[in-house]
């Protein structure tokens, strides 16, 4: 029934597309209303509702999200997203207190100004005690990802951080111990940084750099592919197991976490089946090369990286809800004045 519905919604969303510009749909309690920008459609809506982002760029400014929403894009791959264009923000999201089981999916965030293309949880101008919790950010190209605890009193909790490509860093911009118990897996990114305890850190691919100030934590099936990072003695009392390493057996130099079970010294070339450089590319090829020693050398005996694990990377980067293939719009209307349509839906099964 909820694909049904979704079905409705980005048809009826399409067909006024055709009339205007690209329109944002609120969806609430099974009913649509419709705005021009991303903004106003945030503003107006209720917590739970469900809000879908065609192709398209739209400035947000500051979003802040005080409210449990579900936000779908068309996705950020333009390869993909043929038929329908890819979806940009530009601006920033601040994930705030109220904002629990919220979802971000499907979307590109662009830069713009200060802060710009980065997820942000928790406000910094708060002097309240902030907690987020359960929320997802899924499948969505952004800059960085930051928890803001400057303040001791935040919590952010079991929100789930995964196939993204986020091409700088998961970070913290202070104290840390209230990040905890969250996902982060099968994302490719820069490095990630200073977050409290008993969080997941698996099968992502860190181009760049690497863990550090990571405490009581699992850090597993994760690729590393440069030769050259920076521990110091850092990441504490953690369980570090089945990760490749372009870097050898020294680098987590702590006697406090427990090691197993890691690939160390691998050739970045010898890794995957089309990756160089350190900068993401939409022509990459992340699965792994057949002789790669990764291969289902994960602690669940899945592959280690992206395409491994619970949350394996979906091609094109494509949203959970229903997608557009490909359209045909003609350019005149025939005998009756109508004007002929021709949209392929495709429903997702995950």
């Amino acid at each position: 029934m909820r694909i049904i519905s979704t079905l409705f919604i980005i048809l009826l969303s399409f067909s006024c597309i055709v009339k205007a510009q690209n329109l944002v749909a609120v969806h609430h309690l099974g009913q649509p209303s419709f705005y021009t920008q991303v903004t106003d459609a945030v503003s107006n809506s209720q917590s739970g509702d469900t809000i879908y982002i065609p192709g398209g760029s739209y400035s947000i400014g500051t979003l802040e999200i005080d409210k449990e929403l579900h936000i779908y894009g068309v996705g950020h791959n333009p390869d993909s997203s043929k038929a329908t264009g890819f979806t940009l923000l530009t601006g920033f999201i601040v994930l705030t207190e109220g904002s629990d089981n919220t979802e971000i999916i499907g979307l590109k965030l662009g830069i713009s100004g200060i802060g710009g293309g980065t997820i942000y949880f928790g406000n910094i101008a708060s002097t309240n005690f902030i907690s987020v919790s359960n929320c997802q950010i899924r499948r969505c190209y952004i800059s960085s990802i930051n928890f803001r605890t400057d303040d001791v009193s935040v919590k952010f909790s079991n929100n789930t951080i995964s196939e993204n490509v986020i091409f700088g860093n998961i970070e913290t911009s202070g104290y840390a111990p209230g990040v905890e118990n969250n996902f982060f897996t099968n994302n490719i990114l820069g490095h990630l940084t200073t977050i409290g305890s008993g969080n997941l850190i698996q099968n992502n691919v860190f181009l760049t750099g690497y863990v550090y100030g990571v405490i009581q934590s699992t850090i597993e099936n994760n690729v590393f592919l440069l030769n050259g990072c920076c521990d110091g003695g850092q990441n504490l009392n953690n369980i570090i197991r089945n990760n490749l390493c372009g870097f050898g057996s020294g680098f987590f130099t702590s006697s406090t976490n427990i090691i197993q079970d890691n690939i160390y010294n691998q050739v970045s070339g010898s890794i995957f089946i089309n990756q160089s450089g350190s900068i993401y590319q939409y022509t990459q090829n992340y699965h792994l090369q057949i002789t790669s020693p990764g291969k289902n050398a994960g602690a669940d005996g899945t592959d280690v990286g992206v395409y491994g694990g619970i949350y394996p990377w979906k091609e094109g980067s494509i949203p959970p809800n229903p997608h557009i293939q490909s359209k045909t719009i003609s350019s005149n209307t025939d005998a009756s004045g109508n004007l002929p349509i021709n949209i392929k839906v495709a429903a997702q099964d995950h």
